[in-house]
């Protein structure tokens, strides 16, 4: 059509209205559109859009001048057509006698002379320019600097792969698969390094893979921090836990217990925290009987309370970790105990309350008082006969608050109540020297009798401790896969794998009733 034609073609309003709401889809694509534009769709009764043959994107450009579109959204898709390409081929072959004039030596020397003349060097992009232009199309299409930091191309890079070999890199075709899984598996690689504090190059080792490749994997893909500089995980996440709670600490200290090191030190509380990671702190690893009872008495010493937290206990038990660590620190919320009412716990009660609260959890009971707050359970102590001493008639199994609270003066309300109603000769209780000093003790008028050697606590994969009760010698040949009578318990244990961890002893504390004095 003619531009005469056209201008009155445009001048009927009923028919241009009519070709106008035909073509209305132009409007949602283009920008600006054409009267040749509308008039050829009407003339080639096409009205949908053209999409280029190549990459399938939508929009190609018109020509007015030509009353046309083109067959391809760029050139860049002309060339990848293989029938232009063919055409090419052929009609350079004919000329020149090769596939591509850029073949041609004449023209390799003159192609590196114009680059060198106009930008100094024989690629453009080796030029700073071409380097920030890159960038600035990155962070324009993908919102990085360089496209293989993007997800979108990192996903079709991978899925291309799985496609051709069965892998995410056609780099891994000779790592089993198992291996690949097991690699690309966050939770268990962040266990073997920040748990287990494996580095990465054993890691690598084990998986039988390029350490610096897997480095590149755990920062770029698994998003796992390898700078470790001597600080655990879990300990970093306790450090983030003091901080919140406004607690002032220091890290690392190797002042106090000259030349050994002390995780955590909070100088105004006198308190020192270690967390202790059990593949570290076991015996295999070289952590003998007395090595965390000595630690313990050298600051206890020195005026220091010393923590230790077992990294299964943060890993399981970590809101009860923290409700501990501000009771310790004297920031949990306080409650009075005169304005709390004594009662009697039912057993599930109390099972569930210290199931919740309490870090060794339920022990079976005959005696168990409460202090309730609101008619809510805040407190518990409980009592049985004596289970290891004959010569003492009960004992006090456990006491602990609800996480977060502390109960002032709720102890000795709850044992006073206890001997009012039991009428004791004598008490005794087992305080784990981790966590406890025996303080609570010493308020309820109990004294100090022994304090008894370190526990030991066996594991398989360092991930959970089971009590030396279950693995005692003459129970182990139902138990583990092989036994040998003529060896130890320990050495029957390591035989099949285990490890143990030793804690720091109970300290042995004893109430005896007054003698009346007439």
């Amino acid at each position: 059509m003619e531009y005469t034609e056209l201008r009155t073609l445009m001048a009927d309003k009923e028919k241009w209205s009519s070709i106008c709401h035909q073509t209305e889809f132009l409007n949602q694509i283009y920008p600006k559109v054409s009267g040749r534009q509308r008039v050829w769709h009407v003339e080639h009764n096409i009205f949908n859009p053209l999409s280029c043959p190549i990459c399938g994107k939508i929009g190609l450009g018109f020509s007015n001048k030509l009353k046309q579109y083109s067959k391809y959204c760029n050139s860049t898709c002309a060339q990848k057509d293989p029938a232009t390409r063919r055409k090419t081929e052929s009609t350079c072959f004919e000329k020149y006698g090769v596939k591509s004039n850029l073949c041609l030596p004449e023209n390799k020397a003159k192609e590196e002379a114009t680059k060198l003349s106009k930008y100094g060097v024989k690629n453009y992009t080796q030029t700073a320019e071409f380097k920030l232009k890159v960038k600035a199309t990155s962070l324009l299409r993908y919102g990085v600097e360089n496209p293989s930091q993007s997800q979108q191309v990192k996903d079709k890079i991978n899925d291309t792969s799985m496609r051709l070999y069965g892998r995410k890199r056609s780099s891994q075709c000779h790592i089993p698969l198992t291996v690949i899984d097991l690699k690309n598996d966050r939770t268990e690689m962040s266990r073997w390094f920040n748990e287990l504090k494996m580095p990465v190059s054993e890691i690598a080792k084990v998986l039988g893979i390029n350490g610096s490749q897997l480095t590149a994997h755990f920062k770029n893909n698994l998003n796992i921090d390898i700078t470790r500089h001597g600080v655990s995980w879990p300990e970093r996440k306790i450090q983030e836990f003091l901080t919140s709670i406004g607690v002032t600490f220091q890290t690392s200290d190797r002042k106090l217990l000259k030349p050994k090191e002390l995780d955590i030190i909070i100088p105004s509380a006198k308190v020192a925290i270690e967390l202790n990671g059990v593949a570290w702190h076991s015996e295999n690893r070289g952590k003998a009987k007395n090595y965390h009872s000595d630690k313990t008495v050298a600051c206890e010493k020195i005026g220091y309370r010393l923590v230790h937290i077992w990294s299964t206990e943060w890993a399981t038990q970590q809101e009860l970790v923290k409700s501990r660590l501000k009771s310790i620190l004297g920031v949990s919320s306080k409650i009075m105990a005169r304005k709390c009412q004594i009662k009697i716990v039912s057993s599930l009660d109390a099972k569930n309350f210290l199931n919740a609260n309490h870090m060794q959890g339920y022990c079976q009971s005959t005696i168990r008082y409460g202090l309730y707050s609101d008619n809510i359970l805040t407190a518990l102590m409980t009592f049985g006969k004596s289970r290891f001493s004959k010569s003492v008639e009960w004992e006090l199994l456990r006491y602990c608050t609800a996480q977060g609270v502390n109960i002032a003066g709720g102890p000795s309300k709850l044992f006073a109540h206890f001997i009012k109603i039991h009428n004791p000769s004598s008490v005794i209780s087992y305080c784990d020297r981790r966590w406890n000093t025996g303080k609570l003790y010493q308020n309820l008028k109990f004294v100090l009798s022994s304090i008894s050697s370190p526990n030991y606590w066996y594991t398989k994969n360092h991930a959970k401790l089971e009590s030396r009760l279950r693995y005692q010698k003459h129970k182990l040949a139902k138990i583990l896969e092989t036994f040998d009578p003529s060896l130890t318990e320990w050495e029957n244990m390591q035989a099949n794998g285990y490890d143990r961890i030793w804690d720091c002893g109970n300290s042995v504390w004893i109430w005896q009733r007054p003698s009346v004095v007439f």
